[in-house]
């Protein structure tokens, strides 16, 4: 019996909130319990007292019932695995950029730029853009930046605002 679960009915949730049914206050306490979850054995814990005749009492009031035992599942089989050939996205190439280019003005560019995207999360985007101390720099940063774009607005777009970023057009 210690590994019996219990629940309540709708009578005995609606005994709860009338409380109709004068239960001794063992009885109460162990209909408060009850709930779908804990066995016999762990009502024994909470309640301090040795719950199954007032159990039994319970279900004969009809304020709880015997949940039927679990049922043995097997274990879940695997799912096929469809061959499918993945093909390879050609990796987005970086815009020409000058390095000869003006760092500051290509950073506000940027910036600007990615403020109609981003909103206020422009300059968190445009960050390794902004930090970049060299021209270098900031084309890598741009081509990282490019590949990010490309899952937020598609290759296509992210490279047209790379090349505006890089003031290619």
């Amino acid at each position: 019996m210690d590994a019996d679960v219990f629940r309540k009915t709708a009578l005995g949730v609606a005994e709860i909130a009338s409380r109709r049914a004068g239960l001794t206050r063992q009885a109460r306490t162990a209909l408060i319990l009850v709930n779908g979850q804990l066995d016999v054995a762990a009502l024994r814990l909470r309640l301090g007292f040795e719950p199954a005749a007032v159990l039994q009492e319970l279900v004969a009031l009809g304020l709880t019932e015997l949940l039927p035992p679990p049922a043995t599942t097997p274990p879940p089989r695997a799912k096929p695995v469809l061959a499918v050939p993945v093909t390879q996205a050609e990796p987005m190439t970086p815009p020409a950029l000058d390095l000869d280019l003006e760092l500051p003005a290509a950073q506000a560019r940027a910036l600007r730029l990615l403020l109609p995207v981003f909103g206020p999360d422009a300059t968190l985007m445009a960050h390794e853009l902004l930090e970049a101390p060299t021209a270098a720099a900031f084309a890598l940063a741009l081509a990282r930046l490019q590949e990010t774009l490309g899952v937020h607005m598609g290759r296509r777009r992210a490279a047209e605002l790379a090349r505006q970023m890089a003031g290619s057009e």
